[in-house]
């Protein structure tokens, strides 16, 4: 499970200001991610299939030794 015990520290705006409150640095920080990602143009690449049509799997299961590995 994920938790923070400490909070987010203050943080400081584009323009220099430091934010404290709660609502201001979740406003900042949507912000800045929002910023940061690309908006989906809903064009799907075309991919070459590489296995047979008859393959196929009913379940894959990520564990955290697993990620760990990859990772």
């Amino acid at each position: 499970m994920l938790f923070c015990r400490i909070g987010v520290s203050a943080l400081r705006s584009d323009d220099g200001t430091v934010i404290t409150s709660d609502t201001s640095k979740v406003e900042l920080l949507n912000d800045y991610f929002s910023s940061t990602c690309t908006r989906d143009n809903g064009v799907l690449p075309a991919f070459d299939k590489l296995v047979p049509n008859d393959v196929e799997f009913s379940s894959v299961t990520f564990t955290p030794d697993n990620v760990a590995k990859v990772m």
